[in-house]
């Protein structure tokens, strides 16, 4: 997951469950620490819409997801906000705001 997220400025990680983790060594370790404690997990978007505005660029999807953490399954909705900059020709993510429903939130 780390080679999708910009390591330049401030990027911007805003979780129910972790809070808000606002540099590169915080954020990759809100998403160490979620792939250490899930087993395994699908997620299938709804209602998505995407803007490209030049460099930057934001996702808006509705998702349901289905996570594992050991061995209890927690089924979700959830909605979230993506940010992308455009770097060396690449889009990286620099922000990614997550709305939990509340039995999730618990979890993580």
């Amino acid at each position: 997951m780390a080679e999708i997220w910009s390591h330049k400025d401030v990027v911007m990680v805003m979780t129910g469950g972790s809070g808000r983790e606002a540099c590169w060594d915080a954020v990759g370790g809100v998403f160490e620490g979620f792939v250490e404690e899930l087993t395994s997990g699908t997620i299938t978007r709804t209602d998505q819409l995407n803007r490209v505005t030049g460099d930057p660029a934001y996702e808006l999807p509705n998702k349901s997801e289905l996570a594992t953490f050991a061995i209890e399954q927690i089924p979700h909705e959830d909605r979230a906000i993506k940010v992308y900059r455009k770097e060396n020709g690449e889009w990286k993510h620099v922000h990614f705001h997550l709305d939990f429903n509340s039995g999730f939130s618990r979890k993580w």
